[in-house]
């Protein structure tokens, strides 16, 4: 998988995650809130492993915007 893709799944599953957590926990529904916990856990697990570098294959932070260049190795990113 390429990085955008892990970008684009990880950002969606927390959005997706955290509402259905947040709709869960403020109606105090079990399911949604642990479905939205699950997701998001998902999310950032998938975004750990596939969210790397095209050129040197090291992980890129996902707590920041997506960079234009490898903050480690300085190459253009599409």
């Amino acid at each position: 998988m390429d990085y955008k893709k892990s970008w684009a799944i990880l950002v969606g599953g927390l959005w997706i995650g955290g509402i259905l957590a947040a709709i869960g926990f403020l109606a105090k529904i079990d399911p949604p809130l642990w479905a939205g916990i699950v997701i998001m856990a998902v999310a950032l697990t998938q975004g750990d492993l596939f969210y790397r570098c095209p050129h040197c294959k090291k992980r890129m932070n996902f707590r920041m915007k997506r960079p234009e260049h490898c903050p480690e190795c300085g190459g253009k990113l599409d």
